[in-house]
């Protein structure tokens, strides 16, 4: 009786840095473009003052017209922010940042007529879904998420250091045309005073990442439109 030919093993293919940019765009359209800006706000204003221990309660944001805003700075522990949000319906249209870190002072500024559309034109909504299930069922997809967020979170190609050198391990990344998600990218940075995240001694931007990591994975049901429960995207 003739042998039957043994089936080599499928090999699993590695996630492109096209899949990569797949999924961060779902990653930040699901999580960090809310549809009510006004409520993710004032959530993540509980989430700063449990992670860095604020020294005053934040003021919700004020609405006026298209323009949302906290009016007076945010207090932590070595520094403080402010900011202003001009939406058009769901569009940005413009976003200011001032952040003060020991005494040291940047002021960042977003105009939406300069922006060029970067959108991902080679998917419709239907064939995005199915990339997307795609690529989860890879199995280094959990690996993939936190590489991912490494990159574009914990360690952003482009960033700025403070002077000082306490707070070396702090990287202020400003390519960025999302306030929401440089609210979140600013609150993990100040963890513990701005600790380098490789610096083994500090524990909680691992558990942050972790964190977020875990949540992104146990809510990627593929449509883009089901935004985020807040409560899962800040305390879960």
């Amino acid at each position: 009786m003739a042998k039957k030919k043994q089936q080599k093993a499928t090999k699993t293919p590695e996630f492109t840095d096209f899949d990569k940019q797949i999924v961060w765009y779902f990653i930040e359209n699901k999580f960090f473009v809310p549809t009510n800006p006004r409520g993710w706000i004032i959530e993540y204003g509980k989430f700063l003052k449990n992670l860095l221990g604020l020294e005053a309660i934040i003021d919700k944001p004020t609405q006026t017209g298209r323009e949302i805003k906290i009016n007076s700075p945010i207090n932590f522990i070595f520094g403080e922010f402010s900011f202003s949000i001009n939406l058009n319906g769901t569009t940005i249209e413009k976003f200011g940042f001032t952040i003060i870190i020991d005494e040291e002072k940047f002021n960042f500024h977003f105009d939406n007529d300069y922006k060029f559309e970067d959108k991902i034109p080679e998917y419709n909504k239907i064939d995005l879904e199915i990339k997307l299930n795609d690529l989860q069922k890879h199995g280094k997809f959990e690996n993939i998420i936190r590489e991912i967020l490494i990159n574009k979170i914990v360690h952003p190609a482009l960033h700025n250091h403070p002077s000082t050198e306490i707070f070396k391990g702090v990287r202020l990344g400003f390519a960025i045309d999302n306030p929401f998600l440089f609210l979140y990218k600013l609150a993990f940075q100040l963890i513990e005073r701005g600790a380098d995240f490789n610096d083994k001694r500090f524990k909680l931007k691992e558990q942050e990442l972790n964190r977020l990591t875990k949540n992104i994975l146990e809510n990627f049901d593929l449509k883009v439109e089901n935004k985020i429960n807040l409560k899962k995207l800040f305390y879960n």
